[in-house]
């Protein structure tokens, strides 16, 4: 199996002549990340403004204009032994 490049939550613009509907300026979000199929990374995307998704391949997009939120994330990592989670923000009933 390949590595995938993109993830869930990335914003990828698809190459021209894909999809290229008169008002859409190519660019949409990853829903999801599909199965490979024929040696091909395939994913499911959504344009902003649509309520449907649409199944791309890699080669449909155009890695210029791409945006890899999974890599380009600042995120500070929590340091060790620490958790998620708050416990002072919990409130119980009592």
């Amino acid at each position: 199996m390949s590595k995938h490049r993109y993830d869930a939550g990335d914003v990828v613009v698809l190459k021209s002549g894909a999809f290229r509907f008169g008002e859409t300026n190519g660019s949409c979000r990853i829903v999801a990340v599909l199965p490979d199929a024929y040696g091909l990374t395939q994913y499911r995307v959504q344009f902003d403004g649509e309520n449907c998704e649409r199944r791309i391949t890699h080669g449909d997009i155009s890695h210029e204009g791409s945006v890899d939120v999974s890599k380009a994330s600042t995120a500070t990592p929590l340091p060790s032994g620490s958790s998620w989670i708050n416990v002072n923000t919990i409130k119980i009933k009592k």
